[in-house]
């Protein structure tokens, strides 16, 4: 099965930390959960305007690292 990053090019190896350290779900049929925070890259289409939001979701994740240790 492909999953939907893999076709937009996501290149996660599994590295990337989690937002706020929460365990991760890859795949949904699984998940467990009452809530869920998902990171979702945005890219276009249009290759003149590039990937220009696509390495958000890591950014906010590494930026949040400091507050993981709160839960």
């Amino acid at each position: 099965m492909v999953k939907l990053g893999q076709l937009f090019g996501d290149t996660d190896d599994g590295e990337t930390p989690s937002f706020l350290g929460f365990e991760r779900c890859l795949d949904l049929n699984t998940l467990a959960a009452d809530i869920a925070i998902i990171g979702v890259p945005i890219a276009t289409p249009y290759a003149s305007l590039g990937t220009y939001a696509a390495a958000s979701p890591t950014a906010i994740r590494i930026g949040a690292a400091d507050f993981d240790r709160l839960f």
